[in-house]
């Protein structure tokens, strides 16, 4: 795991240098020495192969470059957090320090010279580390060819009986309540068995609740009964990692193996006859553990299909000779085998705890800070971030938990026993027992009790840690946002949560390298934050209305102006701050959330200037209680790119759908919490063209109709406590595409007429779910 951990903090000092180089006036030269010899270095490491036989050598070589390279990070971001402050001070103590800056320049010359001396003798030295430049064909390499696949665990093999068992005592067993437990060694198999039997037909229909919950090994009741009270569980696991399958009785036979191994290699392909007896040898190696038949099916599936690439990989399984270690050995086979660029995305699971299931798009964002995510000619970082992830989840080494609408990853985790390869991997053991606090680079806090960082606290923070790049204390609150918060200059990603702070400080507004900022504070009303300056901001979202002042005039010697042309994400804005002004300096921005006096600005005519976001595909509008209800749509105008649009309380009177049903891009319709106030919803004809998904969630509606032959992309309905509805739409029946219904607490009526469509439909291709 070496490679990862080096060729990272390479590349990421590498980076560094060329992003502060405006900040590094006095030792240009030094710096620029020192990238070139970093570049070198990156040269050999990537390539590198250690003594087999040499363990003492491989850990020493890996210290010592690591060393000076964190050595050298460590330098320049001093370095620069020396003059930002020096920057915020009056003249009279900056001229003061003249002097001294000059000799903390020499030093950090001096320094940085040191450095760069260690990595040349490194490199001169690395035939005594015995590092090699590979020849073609040594290693297993990624087949660069690989299509993009949406994989789920839905190659199940070998449970059927297992599952029939556990459904028919669901099903058909005793009136009282009873706890039936799936145990077995991590790996074998145990979650895939009970979300088989959860998402069975015949248990979904004879439970009116279910749920799904994740528990990990150290919980609090309070938070599982919590996690449990709207719904009912059928179902409890127990990892019992001491037993073995023999003993459990859970191994599949040979064939099961081969053929739950042949799906996840080849899908619907048949497996050419002379790969079928190197596949079957690698099954049976895997010995019965699904976890690692997948996941060593995910190696294979990124590699030629040719016998010389899989007796490669048959090679490295059978050099695992201990049985009891099969499993582990071949998850670090199929971490040995991820591309270079993958291997610190993958490791940064291990900040998580155990059973987390982890938001996609924090998990990106988060990557994005760290340096993990590498430039793609124009494409946004995200989205190659997203690539990321669904290669991972290919590759068998993430599963996923949710997907959106789009098929995209909404949110993932990892097996516990692949958390424990990224616990056990060199990189979290550098990141977990570092000395220096004070080098830390990164702090995710997830709360298990209900307190707060006092201000005395949040100042032992950030004089303790001020060379933070990530800090996410959402999860633990703080009493108050404090005002020193820029001293934190080097801050990348940022998630605060304050229940009781109430002011925004500007100094936020410094955090020239801030790309994530996120803050919940219900109690700050109105902040004004001037973002004119945070050029790298590329998500910001504020729980409630944020202002934002008219950006300065430009500068006739700047050529970038004052545009945010990073930024993606903002919420939810102010409608005083939608401005021709203000959004036109927003030309990228993807998502926009608007909060507060809707009815007021519809009819000055506000709105016309959201055709400024050329590029805006989803919009959220949630009016402010304290303010008008929005009578209707009329004069508002919608951007034509949008895909996804929620409304939420705006207790509109008049029908929106004829409106809304003109967009021609329009997917995802969410209309939540009285945002319509009428009775009857109706859905003429030639509307929605291309809606997928449509959401009605705590609305009065009593009637809601659909004219025949429209909505045809229409495929998931969710109706969520509208307890008036006294029907469904006819036409729902006759959608070619409709293939998802979900029902929260809904009359009877509603009940009746939705199995119905199910019956209609059939169970194979349509599924209705019942809360």
């Amino acid at each position: 795991m070496a490679d990862a951990v080096l060729t990272f903090v390479l590349e990421n000092l590498t980076r560094i240098l060329s992003e502060e180089a405006d900040l590094l006036s006095g030792v240009e030269e030094e710096v620029k020495s020192l990238e070139s010899q970093l570049k070198l270095t990156q040269s050999y490491i990537r390539d590198f192969r250690p003594r087999r036989n040499d363990q003492t050598i491989n850990v020493e070589f890996i210290n010592q470059v690591r060393n000076a390279a964190h050595e050298a990070e460590d330098i320049i971001d001093e370095y620069v957090a020396s003059l930002a402050k020096q920057r915020g001070e009056n003249l009279m103590v900056r001229t003061k320090k003249g002097f001294l800056g000059l000799l903390a320049r020499r030093r950090v010359a001096e320094e940085i010279k040191g450095v760069k001396r260690r990595f040349e003798e490194l490199y001169k030295s690395r035939e005594t580390f015995a590092i090699q430049i590979p020849q073609p064909g040594d290693m297993i390499q990624d087949n660069l060819l690989m299509h993009k696949v949406i994989y789920e665990d839905t190659d199940v093999v070998g449970l059927d009986a297992d599952a029939a068992a556990i459904t028919e005592r669901l099903t058909k067993g005793e009136p009282r309540r009873v706890v039936i437990a799936v145990v077995g060694m991590g790996g074998i198999g145990k979650t895939t068995l009970a979300r088989k039997v959860y998402n069975d037909p015949v248990v979904m229909k004879h439970f009116e609740f279910r749920a799904w919950v994740y528990v990990s090994q150290a919980f609090r009741v309070r938070d599982l009964l919590q996690a449990l009270v709207k719904r009912a569980m059928g179902l409890t696991m127990k990892d019992m990692k001491d037993m073995s399958n023999e003993e459990l009785g859970f191994r599949p036979p040979e064939e099961e193996s081969w053929e739950l191994f042949s799906k996840k290699v080849l899908t619907d392909e048949k497996c050419p006859d002379n790969l079928e007896g190197l596949g079957k040898q690698m099954a049976d190696k895997c010995g019965g553990l699904p976890l690692a038949i997948v996941v060593l099916a995910g190696v294979l599936r990124t590699k030629e299909k040719t016998p010389r690439w899989w007796s490669k990989v048959l090679s490295s399984v059978s050099s695992i000779l201990k049985k009891t270690e099969q499993c582990n050995k071949i998850l670090e086979l199929s971490y040995d085998n991820l591309p270079h660029h993958l291997k610190p995305c993958f490791l940064y699971f291990g900040l998580f705890p155990k059973d987390f299931e982890i938001s996609a798009r924090q998990l990106v964002g988060l990557w994005i800070a760290e340096g993990f995510v590498q430039k793609k000619d124009e494409e946004p970082m995200e989205e190659v971030g997203q690539d990321y992830l669904e290669d991972l989840v290919a590759r068998n080494m993430v599963q996923v938990s949710k997907r959106r609408f789009d098929g995209t990853v909404k949110t993932c985790h990892v097996h516990d026993l692949l958390l424990d390869l990224c616990l056990h991997s060199n990189m979290f053991n550098y990141i977990s027992s570092n000395p220096s606090a004070s080098k830390v680079r990164s702090m995710l806090c997830f709360g298990a009790d209900e307190r707060h960082l006092s201000s005395k606290e949040w100042k032992s923070l950030y004089k303790g840690f001020p060379l933070l790049r990530v800090l996410d204390a959402w999860d633990v609150g703080v009493e108050v946002i404090p005002g020193d918060i820029h001293k934190l200059i080097h801050l990348r990603y940022l998630m605060l949560k304050s229940l009781t702070a109430k002011t925004l400080p500007a100094s936020i507004s410094n955090l020239w390298n801030l790309q994530t900022l996120v803050v919940t504070a219900p109690c700050i009303d109105r902040p004004q934050l001037n973002v004119w300056k945070m050029k790298e901001l590329r998500h910001l979202h504020f729980h409630g209305q944020l202002l934002l002042p008219e950006p300065p005039k430009k500068k006739v010697k700047d050529d970038s102006g004052n545009s945010l042309s990073n930024l993606l994400t903002l919420s939810c804005l102010s409608p005083d701050s939608c401005t021709t002004s203000v959004l036109s300096m927003m030309p990228n921005l993807l998502k926009l959330g608007m909060h507060g006096d809707l009815d007021q600005h519809r009819l000055s005519r506000t709105f016309d200037n959201l055709s400024e976001l050329k590029q805006l595909q989803t919009l959220k509008l949630e009016r402010d209680r304290r303010c008008n209800e929005l009578d209707s749509l009329e004069y508002m105008v919608f951007p034509q790119s949008l895909v996804k649009l929620t409304i939420v309380e705006t207790q509109l009177l008049e029908d929106p759908m004829e409106v809304l049903g003109q967009l021609p891009n329009l997917q995802v319709l969410k209309l939540k919490n009285a945002a319509y106030s009428g009775h009857n919803l109706h859905c003429g004809w030639n509307v929605f063209p291309k809606l997928q998904v449509l959401k009605l969630v705590n609305l009065a509606i009593r009637s809601w109709t659909i004219a025949q032959g429209t909505m045809s992309s229409l495929r998931s309905v969710v109706i969520n406590r509208c307890g008036h509805l006294e029907g469904l739409p006819s036409a729902l029946r006759e959608m070619p595409a409709f293939q998802e219904l979900e029902l929260w607490s809904p009359p009877s009526q509603v009940v009746n007429e939705a199995r119905e469509i199910e019956t209609s439909r059939g169970k194979e291709k349509f599924m209705l779910v019942i809360y």
